[in-house]
């Protein structure tokens, strides 16, 4: 087969590929060992992200499950014996997410909660911002015309 820079190219990405696939299947044995041990109230739900971070470390995201779902839920996250529940708010649409941490053996497990009510303690205050803008104009110094 005669050989080029664009069938290197071909057969690079044929190997990322390969690579990437390896790595999806010793992701998904590392991952099935962690479902097995979640309660069912977790893994009856539909998640939007579950994903390896670090060595350690994984990640869970739910897809926006609403105030009553997701009050639901941090209750039983809580009950279930998770540490670092914290609330953030999304002013671009006004809900909140919770987020928390849970050990799985050696694994830390962060958990996201798309959804929930304000927090009692929590306040939402308006905020205004004034933001200095700063254009540019190019000058030709032979003519003096500005381009």
């Amino acid at each position: 087969m005669k050989s080029n820079t664009l069938i290197e190219k071909l057969n690079k990405d044929v190997a990322i590929a390969h690579k990437q696939h390896k790595d999806a299947l010793q992701i998904r044995v590392e991952g099935t060992k962690i479902v097995n041990e979640l309660p069912d109230f977790i893994t009856s739900i539909d998640w939007y992200v579950f994903r390896k971070q670090y060595k350690n470390e994984w990640y869970l995201e739910t897809f926006i499950v609403g105030e009553e779902t997701g009050d639901e839920l941090v209750k039983l996250l809580k009950l279930w014996g998770v540490f670092r529940m914290k609330p953030h708010y999304k002013a671009f649409n006004n809900t909140w997410c919770f987020e928390c941490s849970a050990m799985i053996g050696d694994i830390e497990l962060t958990i996201k909660i798309d959804g929930g009510s304000k927090p009692p303690n929590c306040t939402i205050e308006e905020t205004k911002e004034m933001k200095e803008v700063i254009t540019y104009k190019a000058i030709c110094p032979e003519t003096g015309e500005e381009l």
